[in-house]
């Protein structure tokens, strides 16, 4: 996120409203992210750390 737009709310919000679509669609939300930052903006809004991921790489296929 560029600087001058940080601190604003506006991942929080776009975030909310995101969630707020899936639960109404009858589903959970969950993700996974990489950027440490990211993840204190998703536990403010109520998110929990359920665990950690790896990524395996080969030349041929990506296995998540």
């Amino acid at each position: 996120t560029r600087p001058e737009y940080r601190n604003h709310g506006y991942a929080s919000l776009v975030v909310s409203r995101i969630c707020q679509d899936i639960y109404e669609s009858g589903k959970t939300p969950n993700l996974f992210y990489a950027n440490e930052k990211a993840g204190h903006v998703y536990e403010r809004l109520g998110f929990v750390h359920a665990g950690d991921y790896g990524m395996l790489m080969s030349s041929k296929y990506r296995i998540y």
